[in-house]
């Protein structure tokens, strides 16, 4: 066999068995949540050695297929879940959603934004741009913003337990300097949308602001946000407003119900 024939044979096996040993560790990973595991139960796990093993986790990590935590263990990360979303149309959950947004668009007379976490991201699905002599707009569809820098996202955020937050707040960090915010402050503004059940985002020097809630659907990460003028969005009007997102967002999730990632 010619030398380089049988190299070339050599580099295909070794690369079939590193994609082999990759979903192993997704595997063995998946069965531990968001808590994770050490390198060394991972390697034990799949029969690997440390720096084999530490090798292939890097590389998932940077590829968003896992996340590392503060403490050094290994979990499954955003990108698995996008993936899932590729599975079924997006279009099925807009039209699951769209006619929430319009009533709600209409009683409110506000533009209206759905919003899916993708990975690190908010992503804009959909919007209903208002009726009112004045419309914000802030986001176009098909538009990304990390998830620390919108009322939907911090309302998606909310959802999360906190090491998946933590998680994901460094790889905004790391990834997106001119997103990265404090991270005390984004721990407060996580805290309220917990509290109150809805985030509320303030633009002061554009004198704009956005309101959002989390859409309890499995298998996707959705928020349903609202944006106005600042002064529109304050008390009392902002009383009124949140029921009628509340409702909205209900609607939403009853239409996602009969989509195929809900079964």
């Amino acid at each position: 066999m010619p030398i380089a024939e049988g190299s070339a044979k050599l580099e295909k096996v070794a690369g079939t068995q590193s994609i082999a040993r990759a979903f192993a560790i997704l595997r063995t990973l998946s069965r531990f949540g968001a808590r994770g595991m050490p390198l060394r139960d991972i390697a034990r796990a799949n029969g690997l050695n440390p720096a084999t093993t530490h090798r292939m986790l890097q590389e998932l990590v940077r590829q968003g297929a896992i996340v590392q935590h503060d403490n050094s263990d290994y979990a499954l990360g955003p990108l698995l879940g996008e993936l899932s979303v590729a599975t079924y149309s997006r279009d099925l959950i807009i039209a699951a959603c769209h006619a929430a947004m319009h009533r709600l668009s209409e009683e409110t007379e506000e533009t209206v934004f759905l919003i899916m976490q993708s990975g690190s991201d908010g992503l804009c699905l959909d919007r209903v741009e208002g009726r009112g002599i004045v419309r914000v707009i802030t986001l176009d569809v098909g538009e990304r913003r990390p998830l620390t820098d919108s009322a939907g996202g911090i309302a998606m955020l909310a959802m999360l337990d906190d090491a998946e937050i933590n998680a994901i707040l460094a790889l905004t960090r790391s990834s997106n300097a001119r997103y990265s915010s404090d991270p005390e402050t984004m721990w407060r503004s996580i805290t309220d949308a917990r509290r109150q059940g809805f985030a509320l985002v303030r633009r002061e020097e554009q004198g704009i602001s956005a309101l959002s809630m989390a859409v309890g659907a499995p298998g996707v990460r959705l928020a349903i946000s609202l944006s106005s003028t600042s002064a529109r969005l304050e008390d009392p009007r902002r009383s009124r407003i949140v029921p009628a997102l509340e409702t909205a967002v209900r609607s939403a999730e009853h239409g996602l119900i009969a989509l195929p990632f809900a079964k």
